[in-house]
């Protein structure tokens, strides 16, 4: 959890503090993102290079984003149709 937590503070560094929860968020940026880092680890790379945090740490942090605007009713749901 403390290593997710790095992973939300760089975020909030980046791009401000609860910056999903500012304006609506769309589902395919998220999931392309934790994509790029599930990739990265599958490819052994371990840590992210911008950050040098685990890629596992920052595709939580997606999850957790994503999870979070489900709930706050913040996502707009892009993702393609069945």
């Amino acid at each position: 959890m403390v290593f997710v937590a790095k992973v939300m503070l760089h975020g909030a560094e980046k791009y401000g503090a609860w910056n999903w929860r500012e304006k609506k968020i769309m589902a395919s940026q998220y999931i392309s993102a934790n994509y790029r880092h599930m990739g990265a680890w599958s490819e052994r790379e371990e840590l992210d290079p911008e950050s040098g945090l685990n890629h596992i740490f920052h595709a939580i942090a997606t999850l957790l984003i994503l999870a979070d605007a489900i709930i706050g009713g913040n996502l707009i749901d892009d993702r393609p149709k069945k």
